[in-house]
Formats: C-alpha cells, sequence, structure tokens
C-alpha cells in the first residue's frame, strides 16, 4: 500500500506530498494498517461498516503513532 501525506512536519501552503510505503492485512472484518510516514510509522486498524461499488464506509477502532528516534 502507499500513503499519500505530507512530506514534512509542516502543514502551511505549500504543502508538499510524498509517498511512503505500507502494509495491511485483513483478519474479519478488520484491517490492519502499518504506514511510514515522515516522522516514523502509523498503526492503524479499521472496521468495514459498509461498502458499494463506489464507497467505503471505515470505523476507526484504534490509531498509534511510533516516532522515529
Amino acid at each position: 500500500m502507499v500513503n499519500r501525506t505530507n512530506a514534512g512536519w509542516c502543514a502551511t501552503p505549500p504543502v508538499v506530498m510524498a509517498d511512503y510505503d505500507g502494509k495491511w492485512k485483513l483478519k474479519g472484518e478488520v484491517l490492519k494498517l502499518e504506514m511510514r510516514f515522515w516522522g516514523g510509522t502509523i498503526f492503524e486498524e479499521w472496521k468495514v461498516i459498509g461498502s458499494d461499488p463506489q464507497t467505503v464506509t471505515i470505523e476507526r477502532l484504534k490509531s498509534e503513532v511510533k516516532f522515529d528516534a
């Protein structure tokens, strides 16, 4: 997966974006995500509430940020 987000800590325009590697796995109805960003790694869990051909609705169950040392 690709996490497209700010390339640095500042979000004052103009905002520079970057693509960071990530990975995911599905356990039942829960997506477990691990996404890099400029300062470390984000760990999230999403529950899929519903979907149709154009939309996926999720509930974020967990979100943790681990900053690089």
